[in-house]
């Protein structure tokens, strides 16, 4: 039973997700945290995430490490990062306001932590879930498919059937 769970694509995409953004989320929020903006703590993030997301996702959900597929990632993280950056802009002007009061509350109980650093911290947290989804359906359909690619699995296959 346990075996069938993950062979879901789409649960072990969520289970090595949740590493990789607690991972993301703690260098985005050290980021803002010593006075980096949303845009550059975002994209220092993704860069650093990249390196570590390639090979969770390629090796864990998707069985490909072919590294010649890190530029189609990277193009898929270039797009992930504009929306993450768009949304987090969007959360910031529409979504909450500065009249809040368990803004206020929560920013009182972080006292080292500005106001406009809280809202790039909660505009984060706000668009990494519906960013994932993105990431996991353009990798799936973008890097790592297997129209015509051998995967990691699929190449030993092949060598083990050779050597009978």
């Amino acid at each position: 039973m346990i075996k069938r769970f993950f062979k879901s694509k789409l649960l072990r995409f969520f289970l090595v997700a949740g590493l990789n953004t607690a991972f993301g989320v703690a260098v985005y929020a050290f980021l803002v945290f010593i006075g980096f903006s949303y845009v550059w703590a975002s994209l220092l993030g993704m860069i650093i995430g990249i390196i570590f997301n390639f090979q969770t996702y390629g090796g864990i959900v998707f069985k490909n490490r072919d590294i010649r597929l890190i530029f189609r990632f990277v193009g898929v993280y270039g797009i992930m990062y504009l929306f993450n950056i768009s949304g987090i802009w969007i959360f910031k002007r529409y979504i909450i306001s500065e009249d809040t009061l368990w803004l206020h509350e929560l920013n009182a109980l972080l006292p080292l932590i500005t106001m406009e650093k809280l809202k790039d911290l909660l505009g984060g947290l706000f668009i990494c879930i519906p960013n994932g989804l993105l990431g996991f359906i353009l990798n799936r359909n973008f890097v790592f498919n297997r129209k015509g690619k051998n995967t990691d699995k699929d190449k030993k296959e092949n060598s083990h059937s050779k050597k009978l």
